[in-house]
């Protein structure tokens, strides 16, 4: 009777050992789908002044999405789950919204506020387009003066 027990209690640890272990896999492999969506931004840091250009790049990464949107416009995520998606910025106060979502419907939502303010130099000097806009604008007018002008 002794072998007979024993051989019960190695069958039923090795089911018992097995349940255990498809549970234990089962919920390490549900972590992704429980924790949700996440997004991870690394470029600009939130809070920072920008005085350079008011088109920035923001970078980062996301994971567990389906969709991935920047100030409600839907952008793409490479296959290493990383995002670069150029913005501009306005002059002063800016508050960029990111929303991920995943399949769940789940949303998550990260914010990053800059201050943008325009470089002195260019509103002293005026861009270059301003420049040439304004060489054009002159060259424009004096042609188009009329010829009596030049006979009096």
């Amino acid at each position: 009777m002794s072998k007979y027990n024993t051989t019960k209690i190695i069958k039923n640890s090795a089911y018992v050992t097995f349940l255990v272990s498809l549970v234990g896999y089962a919920i390490f492999n549900s972590r992704i789908f429980i924790a949700g969506p996440q997004i991870d931004i690394l470029k600009p840091e939130n809070g920072s002044t920008i005085s350079e250009s008011p088109l920035i790049r923001i970078s980062g990464s996301a994971r567990n999405i389906s969709f991935l949107e920047l100030n409600g416009k839907r952008i793409n995520v490479n296959e290493d789950r990383k995002f670069d998606e150029p913005t501009l910025l306005y002059p002063g106060y800016n508050i960029i919204t990111m929303l991920a979502t995943d399949k769940f419907d789940r949303i998550v939502e990260k914010k990053i506020e800059l201050v943008y303010i325009e470089d002195d130099l260019n509103k002293e000097t005026g861009t270059e387009e301003e420049n040439i806009l304004e060489i054009g604008t002159s060259t424009a007018e004096t042609s188009t003066s009329s010829p009596s002008s030049y006979l009096e």
